[in-house]
């Protein structure tokens, strides 16, 4: 059974979606590290039986320089260590895995609730027990921070200019400002400045610049929202 974000049981139990190709792949913790373990065993020309060096090449390449990603991975490149990793999130479940490209480690975490911060900390102590590089604590450097009525002018809901129907809302809290995607994700954003932020709990980090009825979102590629009215 699925759950919402304040820990309520779903009633219907899980939604299925018409976008077959982004939302209904449905799989064990157990079968997805049984692909990601054969995508490590051929980048180290282990094995090719279930998918070939060329395919796992391209999974694990930035398509462009300067980009984080692949093909159909996102790639995190912490110290000396790279890793290739995809999130997901549908109404009731969040999930996330972290694989290495060169240790042979990796960890997948799914649970049955709207609750990525936690997924994030389960990541984090798992890093930390095994001494990994992946999900280390950010240290971001910060140059001013915005007042309460900056952060408070910051909040409301943007739609993506390439796609109508995305809408990401940003809402404070507490002294605190927040983005999510509703019944799907939500980060704290940490100030850098007076207009630009850092998402917390969102592997690879966005960077979060806001120009007046505009949100810029960087991560990897510029994407540009507007504020609705």
């Amino acid at each position: 059974m699925s759950h919402n974000r304040k820990g309520e049981i779903r009633k219907n139990g899980y939604n299925v979606y018409p976008e077959l190709g982004a939302a209904a792949l449905w799989t064990t913790p157990t079968d997805l590290a049984k692909l990601l373990i054969e995508m490590q065993r051929a980048l180290d020309d282990e094995s090719t039986e279930v998918v070939s060096k060329e395919i796992v090449n391209g999974m694990t390449t930035p398509w462009e320089e300067g980009n984080f990603n692949g093909m159909g991975t996102f790639l995190d490149n912490t110290g000396d260590i790279s890793y290739f990793q995809h999130s997901g999130g549908n109404e009731g479940f969040n999930c996330l895995y972290y694989a290495s490209m060169e240790e042979g480690h990796g960890a997948i975490v799914m649970i049955n609730a709207e609750k990525f911060e936690l997924i994030n900390e389960i990541m984090r102590s798992i890093s930390t027990v095994y001494n990994w590089y992946a999900m280390k604590p950010q240290v971001i450097e910060q140059d001013g921070l915005p007042s309460t009525s900056d952060m408070k002018s910051y909040v409301g809901d943007y739609r993506f200019t390439e796609d109508k129907n995305r809408v990401i809302s940003i809402s404070f809290k507490k002294d605190k400002l927040f983005i999510a995607s509703k019944k799907q994700w939500k980060s704290e954003l940490i100030p850098k400045g007076s207009r630009v932020f850092v998402t917390k709990d969102i592997n690879p980090p966005a960077t979060i610049t806001f120009d007046q009825n505009k949100m810029i979102v960087e991560q990897g590629e510029k994407y540009e929202w507007i504020r609705e009215d």
